[in-house]
């Protein structure tokens, strides 16, 4: 048994808020560039106080892919 700290989800109870690494993988782009566009104010992000994780609202992700679609003609 690890000593880490295990994450647990209750059966049925979708997830709202993702870590960086996980909205990275949701948006298809690097940790880096989520981060980058939190950071200029592009991609809002939750986080309990100062030098804590960023989590990020998977409706808010939503939002953000919506927003940055483009359509070729």
């Amino acid at each position: 048994m690890s000593a880490g700290k295990k994450e647990t989800q209750v059966v049925g109870v979708p997830r709202r808020l993702y870590k960086v690494k996980e909205a990275a993988y949701y948006l298809g782009m690097s940790k880096s560039k989520v981060r980058q566009l939190a950071w200029t104010g592009s991609l809002p992000f939750v986080q309990d106080g100062e030098n804590t994780l960023m989590l990020f609202d998977v409706r808010d992700l939503d939002r953000w892919i919506d927003s940055n679609k483009e359509v070729m003609q």
